[in-house]
């Protein structure tokens, strides 16, 4: 999908529909409370995330079969 999604309706020859996704870029900054905060915060993301990704894998190599999210 690109930037720019243009939805096009044709019917009769008229353009019926039309619709533009747009994105907005911010910079943040953060105070030294908040900075440390954040660090916290994405640590403790990145932990769980190592985590299920090594669950994953091991289940796959152990098993021959991935698991699903209601596993």
């Amino acid at each position: 999908m690109t930037s720019v999604q243009i939805v096009l309706a044709l019917f009769s020859g008229l353009v019926v529909g039309f619709s533009m996704l747009k994105a907005y870029r911010y910079r943040l900054y953060p105070t030294d409370e908040q900075a440390a905060f954040l660090n916290r915060q994405f640590g403790s993301v990145r932990y769980v995330y190592d985590w299920a990704l090594a669950l994953a894998t091991t289940t796959y190599q152990t098993q021959g079969q991935g698991i699903t999210r209601f596993q």
